[in-house]
This record gives structure tokens, sequence and C-alpha cells, in this order.
């Protein structure tokens, strides 16, 4: 499927993005140190096989309750779980030097603070990375907004969910 889609987007014309979600409650190895690798693995095949790869968009994902490889459990995932810097170094190293990384705090595009399609109405493109964190004291307000000194130019991306409209419409936007 990632594969005919690649080649439709091919031949209209269109840069083909990759979503992958990191937050696999199927995998009997999630909050595991060997999640890393089998995450990364997925990772490398799909910014390998399908042709050049323009954006790659990681989801936040921080663990709690729910079904993890069949167990009902709750998952707590620290902040360096991940280690995003050396999975974004594998994926600029298999690609060309115009993929841009959409997460949380970016590196390249970073996430606006809501998924009800809203962006603040002061929303600065410059940023310091490290005060976005997510689980950070007032992370939401931060990458909402931006910073207008700071570090890097990260500019944000306003995404939708695919919830039912009323239950979007009725939620506060936190600023």
């Amino acid at each position: 499927m990632v594969n005919e889609v690649s080649m439709a987007c091919k031949k209209e014309g269109v840069r083909f993005g990759i979503y992958l979600s990191p937050w696999d409650r199927n995998s009997a190895v999630y909050a595991k140190p060997e999640y890393i690798s089998y995450y990364r693995d997925q990772l490398s095949e799909l910014i390998t096989n399908y042709g050049p790869v323009s954006e790659l968009w990681f989801d936040g994902a921080n663990g709690g309750i729910g079904y993890y490889g069949g167990a009902n459990e709750r998952c707590e995932i620290s902040q360096d779980y991940y280690d995003w810097a050396n999975t974004v170094n594998l994926a600029r190293s298999l690609q060309d030097d115009e993929l841009v990384v959409f997460s949380d705090a970016g590196p390249d595009i970073r996430w606006v603070g809501n998924e009800q399609g809203w962006a603040g109405e002061t929303n600065c493109y410059p940023m310091d990375p490290d005060s976005c964190l997510i689980r950070r004291p007032g992370y939401k307000k931060i990458i909402g907004a931006g910073m207008e000194l700071g570090s890097d130019w990260i500019p944000s991306k306003v995404d939708v969910s695919i919830r039912p409209i009323g239950s979007i419409m009725s939620q506060k936007i936190p600023w």
C-alpha cells in the first residue's frame, strides 16, 4: 500500500511524506529498550524502499493506560526513551537534503499544540526547542505561539484530527 501511494504521488507530481507513529501498542516490546531498534528498522524500510520522502512525521507518544502487546497496563515513557536525535540522524542519512521532519518540537516543523486546526493569534516561527518538550510545564502555550526571540527557526504546522467535528469544535483552545 505504501508503494501504491508513493507511485501515485510521483505520477501526479506531489511530494511524498510518511507518518510513522512511535506509539505501537501492538508490539510486545513497546516501552522496552529493544523497541527503538524495531522502530528504526520500520523507519529505514519506509524511507529507503518507496522513493524520495519529502516529509517525515513523528507523532507524540507518551504511554499511559492501555493494551500494550496484548497486556492491559500502564506504560510510562521518559522524555529520552525515543532518542529522537539519533532517529532523525538515521532518517537524514537515508534521504536527501530536502527531507523535513515534523514532531512536537521540530527539528524542522513543530506541532501547533492542538488538533482542532487552529494556530494562536501570534505564531512566531522562532523558538527554543527544549522549551516545548511534551510534559514540560506550559509547553502547549509555547509550542502554539513560538518565541519571538527563539534560538531556532521552526515553523508550526496545523493538523486536524479525524474525530467527529462536534468533538473538535467543543474543545477549548489553550490560548
